[in-house]
């Protein structure tokens, strides 16, 4: 099975979001955003600790042999050039689940047919202990002209082991 939690399309300024509209061990369901398993059944969660809200992606006890899943934002303009920073932390090290990406063609429902280009982010990995936050500093988008998508992508295989991924505190604008 395939999931997908999506909200209607939006376009947005700016993204800001800490997670705390979430419930602890939820779906992330928030207005624009997108939440696709491509491989899989697991889509990102909400977790909360110690009063902080954050979303979560892990293969541990998925089921399938891959697990691939996307959190993806509404549609930003860049009409102007914009910063992202966001903070990342990893329980359990195993791999480096976690890529960043942006799409000017991403419609809203297959992550596949969308065209997709890497960006570059200091994030938490093998060096950092379990749920040690790594903040990942301005970001510069300014290779990103059109309006576009970032997306999350996690990646996991739970028969050989699985890093949990972590995000909070998502900033893209000027």
């Amino acid at each position: 099975r395939l999931g997908h939690v999506a909200a209607a399309a939006v376009i947005v300024d700016e993204i800001d979001e800490d997670f705390e509209s979430l419930s602890d061990n939820q779906d992330v369901v928030l207005d624009g955003w997108y939440n696709i398993a491509v491989k899989g059944s697991r889509l990102w969660r909400a977790k909360e600790f110690s009063g902080n809200v954050y979303v979560q992606a892990t293969a541990y006890n998925d089921t399938n042999d891959e697990m691939e899943a996307w959190l993806i934002t509404p549609k930003i303009t860049f009409d102007e050039t914009k910063l992202m920073n966001l903070r990342t932390a990893v329980a359990f090290y195993v791999h480096d689940g976690l890529s960043v990406f942006y799409s000017t063609d991403f419609d809203g429902s297959s992550v596949s047919d969308a065209n997709w280009k890497e960006i570059s982010i200091n994030k938490a990995g093998s060096s950092q202990d379990n749920y040690d936050w790594v903040d990942s500093g301005e970001i510069d988008l300014s290779e990103i002209t059109e309006d576009a998508h970032i997306g999350f992508r996690y990646v996991g295989n739970p028969s050989s082991g699985t890093t949990s991924v972590i995000l909070d505190d998502i900033y893209i604008g000027q």
